[in-house]
């Protein structure tokens, strides 16, 4: 009895195979269709809480990793969404995220590295196309990033006129790209970007292996905050600045899969690319210095963000964090692409959403 259901059951997989080879088109027309109708309508930010959230648009390094982009946190307060850096790639996680780039109010740099500016050409004209924003979008950064904006502006200009030929008036050539707005941190390295009742952007800087200027931002917003350390090796004045924060969002490096990388580095040759790779170890901070510079800050969760070197499964996660519990008694989160934390005013909780 048994062989005949399981031939039957061959057989009826074989016809259902067959049938929809012989229909693909019309059910891939089908599929499409029911894709684009349950897509287009999401906007995750209009349909946010009140409270403050991040969103992990980014949170690769330098180094190739398909499962994570550049570096690029997004930050909503209320309805006001603020961008941290914009690494290659992370300006296409908006749309599958149902974050529309759009409402982004401003972008904020923490420094110049390639992997922290490399997608903002693109952001900016995927914001202006899909707003049809009439005028540019401020980009707040250090002393340096006008230079930055401007060259970005410049690189793009030929793309805005072919748009502008193409679409007209629906795109207004007064709305594209970006303009730079620039701080410059007091001697105590701090500086207070937007402090308008609910809202507080805070600026401080960080020691990015001697990078002047390197920042890290702080979000405070009816009693819940964040802090988004940018690139840093271990910094005394980050702790300061993040103490008692909700969500510290840490760059990090796993010194031994550097050294396992340098290894094969050097087992094939390229001595070079090993010298480089235990270099940078002086410029990151370690995951464990990160989970100690959130247990001497007191805040409640560490995201770490920035992942150096790639580690493209989840099943790694553990790995990359080993030790940090050992020194950090609250949660941590190996971030990836697509989490969303929200935090309500007036509670403690933070809820995880999975926006990919």
């Amino acid at each position: 009895m048994r062989p005949r259901i399981l031939i039957a059951a061959f057989l009826l997989i074989g016809i259902v195979l067959g049938t929809a080879s012989l229909w693909q088109d019309d059910i891939g027309e089908w599929i499409y269709a029911r894709g684009v109708k349950r897509q287009m309508p999401v906007d995750v930010v209009a349909g946010l809480d009140d409270g403050l959230h991040v969103a992990l648009c980014g949170t690769g390094s330098p180094m190739p990793d398909t499962s994570r982009m550049g570096p690029c946190t997004a930050v909503i307060a209320g309805k006001r969404m603020f961008v941290v850096d914009m690494g290659s790639g992370a300006s296409r996680n908006f749309n599958p995220m149902g974050i529309k780039s759009g409402k982004t109010e401003a972008v904020l740099l923490t420094h110049f590295h390639s992997d922290h500016i490399g997608g903002l050409g693109d952001f900016l004209i995927q914001r202006w196309a899909n707003s049809g924003a009439s005028t540019p979008l401020p980009v707040y950064g250090p002393p340096g990033t006008k230079s930055i904006v401007d060259a970005t502006n410049s690189l793009m200009e030929r793309d805005r006129d072919y748009r502008v030929k193409h679409h007209g008036n629906l795109m207004p050539k007064s709305g594209f790209g970006g303009t730079a707005v620039t701080f410059e941190p007091d001697a105590n390295g701090i500086a207070k970007l937007i402090d308008d009742g609910d809202l507080t952007i805070t600026a401080f800087t960080v020691d990015h292996g001697g990078i002047n200027p390197a920042v890290g931002y702080r979000f405070d917003y009816k009693g819940r905050s964040v802090v988004i350390s940018g690139d840093t090796s271990q910094s005394t004045h980050l702790e300061k600045v993040a103490a008692d924060a909700d969500i510290l969002v840490h760059e990090t490096l796993n010194p031994d899969m550097i050294d396992a990388m340098s290894a094969g580095f050097k087992a094939t040759d390229r001595d070079r690319l090993a010298t480089i790779f235990q270099q940078i170890k002086a410029i990151h901070t370690t995951s464990v210095e990160a989970a100690e510079s959130a247990s001497r800050a007191n805040v409640r969760m560490l995201i770490l963000s920035h992942l150096i070197p790639p580690a493209p499964s989840s099943f790694l996660d553990r790995y990359f964090s080993r030790g940090t519990s050992d020194v950090f008694s609250g949660e941590i989160i190996v971030g990836h692409d697509g989490m969303l934390f929200s935090l309500v005013p007036g509670g403690k909780d933070i809820q995880l959403d999975k926006l990919l």
